[in-house]
């Protein structure tokens, strides 16, 4: 929600821009490619970096113990966090693809506009 609000919100900023681009022959597809690669690209480095943390955590022991004091009754020595598993899997593509989705959808409404229209905000 965050990455597409702030997608919105730049586009917005910046139809003149767009406008300009589209009079001078860069086609819809072009733009829509490059933002599109933006958000991949922010997603999947957010992606590596909360695996890549949760595998330290998990790996040193100290997500178990922070698990173990928020749950009363649960055993120190209880590991119970598998992060790689198949449904963890199906929930990041759920929603990279929601993401991608609605992403596509702001970029081609705003896309569809005429240079004039996006120039002189009409």
């Amino acid at each position: 929600i965050y990455l597409v609000n702030l997608l919105k919100t730049h586009l917005n900023s910046i139809k003149t821009n767009l406008g300009t681009y589209k009079a001078f022959g860069l086609n819809n597809g072009t733009l829509q490619n490059i933002y599109i690669k933006i958000i991949l690209s922010i997603l999947a480095i957010g992606v590596i970096v909360a695996f890549t943390l949760l595998f330290v955590l998990n790996l040193t022991g100290v997500l178990d113990i922070m698990l173990a004091s928020m749950i009363p009754g649960l055993d120190k020595t209880f590991k119970c966090l598998n992060i790689f598993n198949i449904w963890n899997l199906f929930a990041i593509l759920i929603v990279i693809g929601i993401t991608m989705f609605i992403a596509y959808s702001s970029i081609n409404n705003i896309l569809s506009k005429t240079p004039g229209d996006l120039i002189y905000g009409r």
